[in-house]
């Protein structure tokens, strides 16, 4: 039985131009993540992921962005598994954490905190 993939979003004080540049730069920071779609019309990003876990056999992040405000933004973050759905309660717990931590990453590059 598949589980619906699991969603997460946050809010952040910086303008949505800002996001676009430190989303596109995700690749730099991690090598987990590879950028293998990018549509800046419509503020979409999609990665490729793969690492342990349920990594292994690959997982895409979609990333949309929304601008909030004049000074804010929305981004969500998706985890879908590259082949089949996401089952099991460990997977869904380990994408859970992996966008908790790419919130963390995305933080700390556009702060300035990553170099």
């Amino acid at each position: 039985m598949a589980l619906p993939n699991p969603k997460k979003e946050a809010r952040c004080n910086f303008p949505i131009a800002k996001v676009k540049e430190v989303v596109k730069q995700l690749p730099n920071h991690t090598k987990v993540a590879v950028l293998s779609f990018e549509s800046d019309p419509m503020n979409v990003y999609k990665f490729t992921c793969k690492g342990n876990g349920v990594f292994n056999l690959g997982m895409f992040l979609d990333v949309a962005l929304h601008e909030v405000g004049e000074n804010h933004t929305l981004v969500q973050l998706e985890c879908r598994r590259l082949v089949g759905a996401i089952d099991t309660a460990n997977e869904l717990h380990e994408c859970t954490e992996f966008m908790l931590g790419t919130f963390s990453l995305l933080g700390k590059v556009i702060t300035g905190e990553a170099k």
